[in-house]
């Protein structure tokens, strides 16, 4: 059974036929792994996309080169929003854009989904959508403000998932930030 419209499909079929070599080689999007469970391991490196720099259109039909067949059973998605600035982001035209085209089996499977390193303008832009998303929905979200977090559960295995050098400066940033802070309280300039 498939949801999937005549739109749709001609979208496949072209994603299978252009040469997305100039997308692919971004390495912004890992579908090789399985979690715990056996479950298609999705993983989206965000800091690896530089929108102005790719054409978005080709970068779409990358997404769905690769995820039109994983996207029939449940799976499991990382984002990795580590040290993501405005020019890794995808205008929110594009992403509205994105998430029409797409067969209701996209949101539907996936069976968790974990944001390593959420910023404030992600977290408020996930829970402005609380109105429009499932109670289930919210169940299979994660905010790992820690890469460590995305081992707790079990569910994705050390060693499977690639930590990116930037999530790696961003906790290093993070730690020297909190020893600062608290430096700072103990010496009485913060109250």
């Amino acid at each position: 059974m498939t949801d999937d419209t005549e739109e749709y499909r001609e979208l496949v079929a072209k994603a299978r036929e252009t040469n997305l070599a100039d997308v692919e080689v971004l390495g912004h999007l890992d579908v090789s792994h399985r979690d715990a469970l056996g479950r298609p391991l999705v993983v989206v490196y965000g800091k690896r996309l530089t929108v102005r720099e790719v054409n978005m259109q080709n970068v779409f039909l990358h997404y769905i080169r690769e995820m039109d067949g994983i996207a029939s059973e449940a799976y499991t998605l990382v984002y990795f929003n580590s040290k993501v600035t405005r020019a890794n982001l995808p205008s929110t035209g594009w992403l509205i854009h994105m998430y029409r085209k797409l067969p209701y089996r996209y949101r539907k499977n996936v069976a968790h989904f974990s944001i390593v390193h959420p910023s404030f303008s992600t977290r408020f832009l996930v829970y402005t959508m609380y109105p429009f998303l499932s109670s289930k929905a919210w169940k299979k979200l994660h905010f790992a403000d820690h890469p460590d977090e995305l081992f707790l559960d079990g569910l994705v295995e050390r060693g499977v998932v690639e930590i990116p050098t930037e999530a790696e400066e961003e906790q290093k940033d993070t730690e020297e930030y909190l020893k600062a802070t608290e430096k700072a309280f103990e010496q009485g300039l913060m109250r």
